[in-house]
């Protein structure tokens, strides 16, 4: 079953703080990644959440990363 995960623990799964995931989705920014999952907006509110899916597949893409420049 998908699950939504909140900012919070988005950036908690990433290690990363609440403001570089905003740095991280600007394209001016040397932090842009365009492969960031993006956010889902549900419910009616402003809160945004991702699919939890997406994250962890995310997640495994920058560790493949970090293993090819490593190596």
């Amino acid at each position: 079953m998908k699950q939504l995960i909140d900012l919070k623990r988005f950036c908690s799964a990433l290690s990363i703080s609440s403001s570089t995931y905003y740095e991280m989705r600007k394209p001016e920014s040397e932090k842009y990644d365009p492969e960031m999952p993006k956010p889902i907006k549900a419910f009616g509110d402003n809160k945004l959440r991702f699919d939890s899916d997406e994250v962890e597949a995310y997640v495994n893409t920058l560790i493949t990363r970090a293993n090819k420049i490593a190596a």
